[in-house]
């Protein structure tokens, strides 16, 4: 057989095989997922101990959705003093307690998800962050710099 006759045929194999893994998407697992904050990161990470079903612990970092806080290694002082204050005040909230992730979906960064975090009282962590000025609203796109309104 000619090589012309079998692009075709090569075209199409190579469809088959590639079409379904450029088609699928991670899916959002809605929870609620039980775990337990056992580090706080930053203002908006923590790292949690994930109980998806009963035998299986997973520990992953979370991105807390709809809140973005100041760096720790930010671009000025202001910036870094808001951060430390939005981590601690995020530790003193749910270091070590049980929280629920919900709308759980994969995070840009490798090994990171990115969740709504409800308290285990009832709420959202990331309101509680917004409400007490250590934080603001963020839904994902380019973050706007901390030092011009501090």
């Amino acid at each position: 057989m000619a090589l012309p006759n079998k692009i075709p045929r090569l075209l199409i194999m190579s469809y088959l095989i590639l079409a379904p893994a450029t088609a699928w998407t991670a899916p959002t697992i809605t929870g609620p997922v039980t775990a337990k904050v056992v580090k706080v990161y930053y203002g908006d990470t923590i790292t949690v101990e994930a109980y998806p079903w009963p035998g299986l612990e997973a520990k992953v970092s979370v991105r807390i959705d709809g809140v973005d806080t100041p760096e720790i290694r930010g671009k000025c002082d202001a910036e870094k003093q808001k951060a430390i204050e939005a981590r601690e005040f995020v530790k003193g909230l749910v270091l070590g307690e049980t929280i629920f992730l919900q709308n759980v979906k994969h995070g840009k960064y490798a090994g990171r998800v990115v969740a709504d975090v409800k308290l285990e009282g009832g709420g959202s962590l990331a309101q509680k962050i917004i409400d007490r000025g250590l934080g603001r609203e963020y839904h994902g796109g380019r973050r706007e710099g901390w030092c011009a309104t501090l």
